[in-house]
């Protein structure tokens, strides 16, 4: 299943087949019965284009109406038609969605955009586990082997990115990695 809080929480599904298992890239699935998903680019003008990457909208009567922050609130609800669920995706030419990544996990480095998880799938594919952060234009790269040539995965100057070393990663109670862990780690590292 995909799907976000905002979304009742489903948005699409996936019957999961044996070949899926032995691949990364594993589709949403069909939506939901009377949901929709489509691409945007950043200027919110419909992708129409195959293989291009957008990030991921979806239509539905299942998205919630805003948060209550006070008891005047709960009086009015607000219909909203479309969830921006700040994914990244792309759509193959079978109508296939696959998410690439987060809209959140960029870091602009001289100039250039550059995706955190496109990075960490293509050092993580070698077997090698890094997670990657974005602070003040600079790419943080924190692994557990110590020497990783990053020159082999990405041609940026040495300037621009730092490998971290750490012993152990740090994980959230779901089990995926404590990004916010990480960022404190690598803040530590900017003041000493």
């Amino acid at each position: 299943m995909y799907g976000q809080t905002e979304a009742s929480p489903r948005i699409s599904y996936h019957n999961v087949k044996k070949a899926d298992l032995e691949t990364q890239n594993i589709p949403i699935g069909k939506t939901i019965n009377g949901g929709k998903i489509f691409l945007k680019k950043e200027n919110g003008s419909l992708i129409q284009k195959t293989n291009t990457e957008g990030e991921l909208i979806y239509k539905g009567q299942n998205i919630f109406g805003g948060y209550a922050k006070n008891f005047d609130d709960l009086k009015s609800f607000k219909n909203i038609s479309e969830l921006e669920t700040g994914d990244l995706a792309i759509k193959d030419k079978k109508g296939t969605f696959f998410i690439t990544g987060r809209k959140s996990r960029f870091v602009k480095v001289y100039g250039y955009r550059l995706n955190l998880d496109y990075i960490e799938k293509k050092i993580n594919r070698k077997k090698h586990l890094v997670a990657c952060l974005g602070i003040d234009e600079k790419l943080f790269i924190f692994t557990k082997k110590k020497n990783l040539n990053i020159k082999n995965y990405i041609s940026l100057p040495k300037s621009a990115f730092e490998v971290v070393t750490i012993k152990e990663f740090p994980f959230n109670s779901n089990g995926k990695i404590s990004y916010s862990h990480l960022n404190e780690l690598a803040n530590k590292k900017r003041v000493n």
